[in-house]
């Protein structure tokens, strides 16, 4: 398989990655109520939207945010984001920062030393966080795009923060922990490049992850892990597993092995790449991802298309298709799935990114427009 060549479909989303490291998150509340995320043009604004009344506000606006996916509480009642300090003199320090979802802050955390965070007061360095609330509920997992990059082990009660140097956090659904909370996996790099995979304690103790084959020098696969949010991913127990149109990746965390296995995309027409999709439990329908060039006279238009199939009818429904890159985030008691949608500014006037959210049957229960 060739991702580069595969990912064509979401050029949108990948150019936001090429600028924040990241690609902006949705963190579902526990309850399935409404989501949190971030929002404005400097990613300023952590915003939650509450889908029984149909309306988002703005839980804080605040210039220094360096998070691209912030996390929620186990128990839903907060939400917890994290604040880079830039000092020419003193180096670059790391804050987190919690809050309840109407903006009252509950707590602020010292600040922490970034080691190796690039030049003292670089500003120009574009560095992100994705943050991950347990389980347990006392553990934050931060995941820190600096070059390399690092993971920050923070406990709530004890305000302390462990950092794993040249590791990124690997979200499977959402999330890098194990559902029983028994640590998290994380891709080791090496090179500016994933080199491997490790399951790490609380304690910040790594245990590689033996992976056959290797992944050695193959892009395909580094490509894969660096980017796990564009895929089919899930925990099935102490299985992660993630997933693409002609590849899937199968990690047990208790036997510490992974396994790459390529095969067939099964699409009869080859220029169509399903990147990722969920099976809805209650229904068996699936909504999907779709990627494929349409070839014009001036070059190539990248696109991608939102679909519907029901597998027991044999039907298949499209929802939308457009030249947006897009990525799900389905909810926790898997009834209803946030698809959002990046732009590219080819349109003016046109919402460059938006948030849908769909139940089963294929019905917008709403149309989020992102805050700029």
């Amino acid at each position: 398989m060739n991702i580069q060549r595969k990912l064509c479909g979401a050029v949108a989303v990948l150019l936001l990655i090429a600028t924040t490291g990241c690609i902006p998150g949705i963190t579902w509340l526990p309850d399935s109520s409404g989501f949190v995320y971030i929002a404005g043009k400097d990613g300023q604004n952590l915003v939650h939207f509450d889908l029984a009344k149909k309306t988002q506000h703005t839980i804080v606006s605040d210039r220094r945010l360096q998070t691209v996916w912030p996390a929620v509480s186990p128990d839903g009642k907060s939400v917890a984001v994290a604040r880079l300090n830039r000092d020419k003199d003193k180096g670059d320090t790391l804050q987190l920062l919690m809050y309840d979802l109407i903006g009252k802050s509950k707590k602020q955390s010292k600040d922490f030393p970034l080691p190796q965070a690039g030049k003292p007061g670089n500003a120009n360095e574009q560095i992100s966080t994705e943050l991950f609330w347990g389980p347990p509920e006392n553990k934050i997992v931060v995941s820190i795009s600096t070059s390399p990059p690092k993971v920050g082990i923070y406990d709530v009660k004890t305000d302390q923060l462990k950092i794993l140097k040249d590791a990124s956090a690997i979200a499977f659904a959402g999330r890098p922990t194990r559902p029983d909370g028994k640590g998290f996996v994380v891709a080791k790099w090496r090179d500016k490049g994933c080199a491997g995979l490790s399951l790490v304690d609380w304690d910040g103790k790594e245990r590689p992850i033996a992976v056959k084959p290797p992944i050695g020098n193959d892009n395909n696969k580094k490509d894969m892990l660096a980017w796990p949010f564009l895929f089919t991913s899930s925990w099935q127990g102490a299985k992660a597993v993630l997933s693409y149109s002609d590849a899937r990746l199968e990690i047990d965390t208790d036997k510490l092995e992974g396994k790459f296995d390529s095969f067939g995309s099964g699409e009869p027409n080859g220029e169509n790449l399903v990147r990722q999709q969920f099976t809805f439990p209650g229904s068996q329908s699936v909504i999907r991802i779709v990627d494929w060039t349409k070839h014009v006279n001036s070059g190539e238009d990248h696109m991608s298309r939102l679909e519907m199939l029901d597998p027991r009818q044999k039907r298949t429904q499209m929802l939308m298709e457009n030249e947006k890159g897009k990525v799900l985030f389905p909810s926790p008691d898997g009834k209803l799935v946030a698809i959002r949608c990046v732009g590219d500014d080819k349109k003016p006037g046109d919402p460059q990114v938006v948030i849908l959210v769909i139940d089963e049957t294929g019905q917008v229960l709403a149309k989020v427009k992102v805050q700029d």
